[in-house]
């Protein structure tokens, strides 16, 4: 994630570096309130096409997999999700 987080890095990730093996894995999960009126993930897409910038989202930090799923949602469904990091 580095080459997309810092814009000046002293070495070339992609070709200074070669996958080896996969260390972990992260699942992540969108969860809503129970008596939230989002009942499926094209609800809260929905919402968000409806309001540009009113609903936001929760991570772990800059950079973490949860930010960047929300990053990643936020482009593939062309919304505007706001990250807020805990």
């Amino acid at each position: 994630t580095n080459p997309f987080l810092y814009p000046k890095l002293p070495y070339d990730t992609f070709k200074d570096f070669s996958p080896i093996s996969l260390l972990a894995s992260s699942p992540n999960v969108l969860l809503v309130r129970a008596d939230s009126p989002f009942k499926s993930v094209g609800d809260v897409i929905a919402a968000a096409k409806a309001k540009p910038g009113s609903l936001s989202f929760a991570h772990a930090g800059n950079g973490t997999s949860t930010h960047l799923a929300g990053e990643l949602l936020n482009s593939l469904a062309k919304i505007d999700l706001r990250a807020i990091p805990y």
